[in-house]
């Protein structure tokens, strides 16, 4: 077998091409670690493969058998928004995303652990990237307007307490201040979950492993027994060291047709 090969019987990945076929009960969801190696990325139905060459070592899941809970996001999954708000908050700056993330993903901290108010975040933000006091305004006014329109994904609820008739376990893992544990009691979806497990109260962010072995210990389960659901693909670069199976969401459907696929399922 070569190098860059590495055969899986139902599928070849070669080099960074694309998965031609993926069967029912096997995929590649993360690797063994080793001293050097170089990770691929690439992507089927929405659903993260992690590939190294087949001189190392791979784990292969058999999900069809050992998956027993599925973990969602909150934020972007749960709750969404009809209007791209980091979108917005640039072009007021006139700045480009990226240099939106330099400097929020070094101070994201402050409220997804410290537990301040996200738009008093996002105004820090925009003051060091050198917003007038205008344009502070603006972005102040904008993320009050965008929240106030945010709704439940009443579809997926819909898709969890479905999972969870058939016996799946569910939960949440999110970003977020400790107000959400009230939010989603307010919406009415509290008892749609086994657990819900919030940066603000445990004092780790995704993707830092801690806050997934958290929530291992509260379910009864280990990563491979677990899926996670979320719309950032940052926050499932974890999925390789701790097992659990990643899905980036994009919409209802594909959601729907990736648990079912891993789930042998009809959703």
């Amino acid at each position: 077998m070569g190098a860059d090969i590495l055969s899986l019987n139902i599928s070849i990945f070669r080099g960074s091409s694309a998965v031609e076929q993926l069967a029912v009960n096997q995929l590649v969801v993360g690797s063994i670690p080793t001293h050097g190696a170089s990770k691929k990325t690439i992507f089927h139905n929405g659903l993260f493969c992690y590939l190294l060459s087949s001189s190392n070592p791979c784990y292969i899941l058999n999900m069809q058998n050992n998956i027993s809970v599925i973990i969602f996001d909150y934020g972007g999954v749960i709750e969404l928004s009809d209007f791209d708000l980091i979108n917005g908050i640039v072009e007021i700056l006139g700045i480009t995303k990226e240099r939106w993330g330099d400097i929020y993903y070094t101070h994201n901290y402050l409220t997804n652990v410290e537990g301040r108010p996200w738009k008093e975040v996002a105004l820090i933000v925009a003051e060091k990237l050198g917003a007038t006091e205008d344009q502070l305004s603006t972005v102040s006014n904008l993320i009050e307007e965008v929240n106030s329109r945010n709704k439940v994904n009443t579809e997926l609820i819909e898709v969890i307490r479905k999972l969870r008739g058939l016996g799946f376990k569910t939960a949440v893992i999110s970003n977020y201040t400790s107000i959400l544990r009230q939010k989603i009691a307010d919406h009415g979806i509290y008892d749609a979950f086994d657990e819900i497990i919030i940066s603000g109260e445990e004092g780790y962010q995704k993707p830092n492993a801690k806050l997934f072995e958290i929530a291992y210990k509260r379910l009864g389960v280990i990563g491979p027994e677990t899926v996670f659901v979320d719309d950032s693909p940052s926050s499932l670069t974890s999925a390789g060291e701790l097992g659990y199976a990643p899905i980036l969401y994009k919409c209802n459907k594909d959601l729907r047709e990736a648990l079912s696929t891993l789930l042998n399922i009809t959703l």
